[in-house]
């Protein structure tokens, strides 16, 4: 690696460290390029590569004009999942693999969301259950995309933000089929799936909601690898 490039490295480092670390809120400017450049004793062609790779990270962006600067900005769950997927692509991960993750990392967060639930987290389990119901009336692929609602609440109810964002990125490498004409039956099934899990925490019947997950989850595998071999041209990313 060029000696250029690793400074770059290195600087973007320590200005990713100065921004998560330091006082400050989405949309501040930390300083200006000359200003930063002097600070850190670096040259424009490296300040510019190490400012490339802040923004890679979505952690910075360079705004020009007077008012210009390095501006905090604030990475996204989204942004984690789109560069998980291509990653994941990249070594030909199939659906298999990533099942088999969610059953894993659900089912922890399924524990602790039940072990940290409160009055407030039970009537949002409820909403969910009602939206999920009242989108199957409605015949559109928004409406079936709607289902993975309750897994995204589960995990926000665990109260882990490390593992909210692992159930995220998995949940939107999740593939669906929004032409196959089994779509809507199979969103019947998983809204009934849903709204058994739901009984069961509301129930505070860990095991059983457990079993209903994995099984939720494992028949939501076996339904697509059907579905691939009878209509693979109407896959289509979440």
């Amino acid at each position: 690696m060029a000696e250029g490039a690793k400074l770059a490295e290195i600087l973007a480092y320590q200005l990713e460290s100065e921004i998560i670390d330091g006082d400050w809120t989405v949309g501040d400017v930390i300083g200006q390029e000359p200003e930063l450049m002097r600070r850190y004793r670096v040259s424009r062609a490296v300040f510019r590569e190490a400012v490339r790779i802040v923004e890679g990270h979505l952690v910075g962006r360079m705004r020009r004009g007077r008012n210009g600067g390095l501006v905090v900005t604030e990475p996204t769950p989204q942004a984690v999942s789109d560069v998980m997927r291509i990653y994941l692509r990249s070594l030909k991960v199939d659906d298999a693999e990533l099942f088999e993750a969610r059953v894993s990392i659900e089912s922890v967060c399924l524990t602790l969301a039940m072990e940290r639930l409160t009055s407030s987290d039970e009537q949002r389990l409820l909403e969910q259950a009602s939206l999920e119901q009242e989108a199957l009336t409605r015949e559109t692929y928004e409406d079936y995309a709607a289902g993975h609602g309750l897994h995204l609440l589960i995990a926000e109810l665990s109260r882990n933000r490390p593992l909210f964002l692992f159930v995220h990125s998995l949940v939107n490498l999740t593939r669906h089929h929004p032409n196959h004409p089994s779509v809507l039956v199979h969103r019947e099934a998983g809204c009934r799936a849903h709204r058994s899990i739901t009984d069961s925490i509301l129930n505070g019947n860990l095991p059983q909601a457990t079993d209903q997950m994995t099984r939720h989850l494992r028949d939501i595998a076996t339904w697509w690898q059907s579905s691939d071999k009878q209509q693979p041209e109407t896959r289509a990313s979440a």
